[in-house]
């Protein structure tokens, strides 16, 4: 019997193997290839061309928030420090009455016959009435309770310093707590003692409240930690309304005032503690 020889120089044959299928997958895959570069490039390109725009519309975007949410931060801000001056009030609406409760009754009065501590604002620290560091000449500055966070502090009165314009305050003692009634109550010789127990509508006469110098009044009589409704002192700086702290201890806000820039001003139970 003969033997069959096979060149082993040919290629094997394979049942699987179909050159026709094989060229048409390359065709195909070259088309996806072509296809998945194109669909790529366009992508990079789109991107590239509409980020600008993105960005600029979401800047304007955060523009109108932006204008919408200031004025209710600012407002939110304003009622933060309009609360925060109620709380300073509250202090020192106690230390009133701790006064009146040390000293037989009485109402505290606007002066002191203290060493370097004449005002109240000053003779309060002395007294154990307030507690921190009292101001001073050489440290005007209020700090403390004796600071409204919404005082800007800024002088108006001619060529007064911050001492003789505040006195270390911006809070003021409502003056007729024990003064006269009389158009000119400014001298201590004036002094009308009163007591608590006395105060007809001790929820409603106040006894310290926020002051100022009234910007449209820039040179009405410095309020010095002493303010009445003659010389504009009430300070309206929370959103045009004051805060201040009644006879009672309790604390309130309100906005223009009765008696406003009249000589009798002490003509109203906010001011007078008794009928006068």
């Amino acid at each position: 019997m003969s033997e069959k020889h096979f060149d082993d120089s040919q290629p094997a044959f394979h049942e699987d193997h179909n050159p026709r299928k094989e060229n048409q997958m390359k065709k195909e895959n070259a088309a996806n290839s072509y296809f998945i570069s194109h669909i790529s490039y366009l992508k990079r390109k789109t991107v590239s061309r509409f980020t600008l725009i993105e960005l600029l519309v979401v800047i304007a975007i955060i523009a109108i928030l932006a204008g919408m949410l200031l004025p209710a931060l600012n407002a939110a801000r304003n009622r933060a420090k309009s609360t925060q001056c109620m709380g300073n009030l509250k202090q020192q609406g106690y230390s009133v009455i701790n006064y009146s409760d040390s000293y037989g009754d009485w109402l505290p009065p606007l002066w002191y016959g203290l060493p370097n501590a004449g005002f109240w604002q000053l003779a309060f620290f002395e007294l154990k009435l307030l507690h921190g560091s009292r101001p001073t000449s050489g440290n005007p500055i209020p700090k403390g309770v004796l600071a409204c966070p919404s005082e800007d502090g800024k002088l108006r009165f001619g060529t007064y310093n911050h001492w003789n314009t505040y006195k270390g305050t911006y809070y003021g003692m409502n003056r007729y707590l024990n003064h006269n009634y009389t158009p000119n109550a400014t001298n201590v010789s004036r002094q009308k003692w009163r007591k608590q127990t006395q105060a007809q509508k001790p929820s409603t006469t106040f006894t310290i409240a926020d002051e100022w110098i009234h910007p449209a009044k820039p040179k009405d009589l410095a309020p010095q930690g002493i303010i009445r409704a003659r010389y504009h002192q009430m300070g309206q700086r929370h959103n045009g309304k004051w805060n201040y702290v009644c006879i009672d201890g309790s604390v309130k806000s309100m906005g223009m005032y009765p008696k406003f820039g009249q000589q009798g001003d002490w003509e109203d139970f906010l001011y007078a503690p008794t009928q006068w």
